[in-house]
């Protein structure tokens, strides 16, 4: 389990790095993600509790087998420093099968520099490596491996209700 929660770490601090951001070259793979996984999957994700994709929301990186789309905060740039908000959606598809899918909320006021808190809500689809399919919760951030790790959801609710923001799974 140890090994996996480094695996899950490497993805989002990958998915996360600001020196990523460059225009893209979409593949069909890329389109066939974003068109499969974007707007018209918000019916699965209103069933099983996931924010629902907002359709001026933006791609920020893609991958071969994720994505990111930025929420109106980030896109808008604003009070980004200042409060706590929902930072990104992250899908990661195998072989055109979704694996899981998370909603990213980040904290400024628990930063150390420009270094966040971050409080991952994921649901997996399918097993992958230790995860079962159902949601996880996961405490992290860019830096610090030692206070990063998978929460229960009464603590994750009540870290989002402290911060002031709500999961629709609540």
């Amino acid at each position: 389990m140890c090994k996996d929660r480094g695996y899950l770490l490497l993805l989002f601090l990958l998915l996360s790095c600001s020196s990523c951001v460059k225009e893209q070259n979409y593949t069909a793979g890329h389109k066939k993600i974003e068109s499969v996984f974007g707007v018209d999957f918000n019916k699965t994700r209103a069933k099983i509790g996931l924010s629902e994709l907002k359709s001026n929301w933006k791609i920020f990186n893609i991958t071969n087998d994720s994505c990111i789309w930025w929420t109106d905060s980030t896109i808008e740039k604003k009070d980004l420093n200042v409060k706590p908000y929902y930072f990104d959606k992250r899908t990661m598809v195998i072989d055109d099968t979704l694996i899981f899918e998370s909603d990213i909320y980040t904290n400024p006021d628990f930063a150390v520099g420009d270094i966040h808190v971050n409080l991952s809500y994921i649901y997996h689809f399918k097993p992958y490596r230790d995860q079962k399919v159902g949601w996880a919760y996961y405490l992290w951030t860019k830096t610090d491996d030692q206070n990063n790790g998978y929460i229960t959801k009464q603590i994750a609710d009540s870290i989002l209700q402290s911060w002031g923001l709500k999961h629709p799974n609540d």
